[in-house]
């Protein structure tokens, strides 16, 4: 049975779409590192793990209805370089041996984050100061800029057009700095290579 709360799923089910929506083949440290490195936001790993397990290939279909991505993901039972096994989930098309990142481990509290309260840096001794993102100009940016970013899909790009919600600098565990763009759809989606990403003024 999944442990996270309602606000917790939402936020889960945002990050996997991004990484779907990306091509980024993903295991369920993937999606908890991630949102506790950028959200600030404290969840078990084995609670993102069972949610995954439980929605992950309902999701995609619902990104392939709406034409998103191109077809459903799975998962695939895979081998770490820690000699455990995790879900690799990929889509159909992909082998699950194309997942780069098998030695990945699990940010404890200790690393950074309060799973009491969600504070960020709770242990930081990292003197190195985060970047902020900037565009494709070198402009930084702002909540409420209108942006441009391509997408790809297979051969195909394009330009599509969004509104910045959130910005997050770089984290002391080198996540890369990202922004949180809500798309003329209404989706929500979350921009890793802000220097593809233009600016609007």
């Amino acid at each position: 049975m999944c442990k996270l709360s309602q606000t917790q799923c939402e936020i889960v089910r945002d990050e996997v779409e991004d990484f779907m929506r990306n091509g980024v083949l993903f295991t369920s440290v993937d999606i908890a590192n991630d949102i506790k490195s950028h959200q600030k936001h404290w969840m078990r790993n084995r609670d993102v793990a069972d949610f995954l397990r439980n929605n992950v290939e309902v999701l995609s279909l619902d990104l392939v209805s709406c034409g998103d991505i191109e077809e459903p993901w799975i998962a695939t039972y895979s081998r770490m370089d820690n000699g455990k096994f995790a879900n690799v989930y990929h889509p159909l098309s992909v082998s699950a041996d194309d997942y780069i990142t098998r030695d990945l481990e699990a940010i404890s509290p200790d690393r950074g984050v309060d799973q009491n309260n969600d504070d960020w840096p709770l242990n930081d001794q990292n003197d190195n100061v985060p970047k902020v993102p900037f565009d494709f100009n070198g402009v930084e940016f702002q909540i409420g800029d209108t942006v441009y970013y391509p997408t790809r899909k297979e051969s195909s790009m394009w330009m599509n057009k969004g509104v910045v919600e959130d910005t997050f600098s770089s984290s002391p565990l080198g996540m890369p700095p990202c922004i949180k763009v809500r798309k003329n759809t209404g989706r929500l989606v979350t921009i890793k290579a802000v220097e593809n990403v233009v600016i609007m003024r």
